[in-house]
This record gives C-alpha cells, structure tokens and sequence, in this order.
C-alpha cells in the first residue's frame, strides 16, 4: 500500500471514531417545565438547560425581548445532557426575583435513553426531577412508595436532584 492510502485510511478511521464518540455523547431523552403541572404562584423570566443550542433547550431571544417567557416547554431526543440548569423567576404574591443555578453534571446517570428532567419551582427554591420514564410498568414506584412530588408523574419512579437528592424507588 502506498504511503498517501495508508494516511488517508488512517484519517477516516479516526474520523469514524470522532463520530462515534459525538453519538455516545448523546441520549434520547426529555426536559421540560411546566406540563400539566405549571410552577403556581411564580413566574418564569428566563431559563437553560446547558449550552446547547437546540431549540427548546433555553427560552429564545424573541421572548426574552418581549419580556414574555412561556410559562411550559418541553423538548426531546438525541442530544447531550446538560451539566446544569439556571432558572429565573419571580414569586408573584412578594414580587421578588429568584435566580439559581443548578450543577446536575454529578446528578445525570449515563443511560439518559427514556428518562425526563422536570424542574419545577416553588417560592423561592428550584427543584430538578429526573424521572424514569413512562414507556413501560416496570418504570412505575414501588407499592407503599411516596409518591413522585411532580403531579404528572406522581406514580413513576423519580429522583429529586437538585437541590438535594431524594428517590421513592
């Protein structure tokens, strides 16, 4: 073999191995806000989860402009877990923003596939949820269990991870 195949077989071999460790990088699951079960008595002024770019992982400039955030989102699919989320909010009772970063990069298991990141406030503390996803039974909470503090998902098994941790496996 020629010295100029061998270099370009060995380029395409690496680049097949970067493109295989970009899909690792990447789990098929959700994040979301307010489904259903909307944040009472708050309102969200801005938020992100990581530093994608992907639509519906942040609230978008055009809203932000308008000062008007939509109070629910929810995005899913192939893409990077974030390592962090930072909320914006104001308590509407008190009129008192509240802003926090939560640090999830330590929270996240690495088989993200099916599973849902809800956040959800309450006064002045941000909760992140990891739920375990609602494609099977067996993802349902034990019997006796406390229940999964998201209404939504009240009867799936979930772990609070931010800001502490707490599961009802």
């Amino acid at each position: 073999m020629k010295k100029n195949h061998v270099f370009v077989l060995l380029v395409a071999i690496m680049l097949l191995y970067a493109v295989h460790a970009c899909a690792i990088t990447e789990r098929d699951f959700h994040f979301e806000f307010g489904m259903l079960d909307p944040n009472k008595d708050v309102e969200i002024l801005n938020w992100r989860y990581g530093d994608s770019k992907l639509p519906y992982t942040h609230a978008s400039k055009v809203y932000l402009g308008t000062g008007h955030i939509p109070q629910a989102d929810n995005t899913g699919g192939p893409f990077p877990p974030g390592d962090v989320l930072y909320v914006k909010w104001r308590v509407l009772s008190t009129g008192k923003v509240h802003e926090d970063t939560a640090d999830l990069h330590n929270s996240l298991p690495w088989n993200m596939n099916g599973k849902i990141i809800h956040f959800a406030v309450k006064g002045p503390q941000l909760y992140v949820y990891l739920i375990q996803g609602i494609d099977s039974k067996e993802q349902l909470h034990a019997p006796g269990a406390p229940d999964c503090p998201t209404k939504l998902y009240k009867d799936f098994k979930c772990s609070r991870i931010y800001p502490d941790h707490w599961q009802n496996f």
